[in-house]
């Protein structure tokens, strides 16, 4: 079961194996995109409990064993993808984006908590990302909600 943790990870039946981190450069004309992949990493050496690798997930061949061919699939649905969100929006190609990405999103429906950037906590349930791809939570029974456009994001399973 493959799924996005928002903003930036990738989970493979509930473990992180990939993440994805992007920054605009302060003159606005470039994003720098960095991304890591799991390969070939064992039980015995991943960094947390809660990582895992292509390899532990069974995946075998080229695309593990070759860190070439990992990158050049990503890079092929990177450029798609790319494509498809700066050919402008004429014909409704970010909502579609929008659609998918919250399609695969395990974060919705769950209860979160956020950490932001400037420190403070934010707790509620993960309902909807908005049209720019921020994360909206309700937050407690009012009704209220909270627009999210970065943080580190924890999935409340237990509390």
């Amino acid at each position: 079961q493959v799924a996005l943790k928002w903003p930036n990870d990738v989970l493979v039946d509930g473990l992180k194996i990939s993440g994805v981190l992007s920054e605009l450069l302060p003159d606005g004309r470039c994003v720098v995109i960095g991304a890591g992949l799991n390969l070939t990493i064992s039980a015995d050496a991943l960094p947390v409990p809660t990582a895992t690798s292509l390899l532990l997930c069974g995946v075998t061949g080229p695309v593990v064993t070759r860190a070439d061919r990992a990158l050049a699939g990503y890079l092929g649905e990177l450029r798609q993808l790319w494509t498809v969100f700066t050919a402008g929006d004429s014909g409704g190609a970010h909502d579609a984006i929008r659609t998918a990405v919250a399609e695969s999103c395990s974060t919705l429906g769950q209860q979160v908590r956020v950490d932001l950037p400037d420190g403070t906590r934010q707790s509620g349930t993960a309902i909807d990302l908005d049209d720019a791809g921020r994360l909206r939570i309700s937050i407690g029974s009012n009704g209220s909600t909270q627009t999210v456009a970065a943080g580190d994001v924890t999935h409340l399973r237990y509390e």
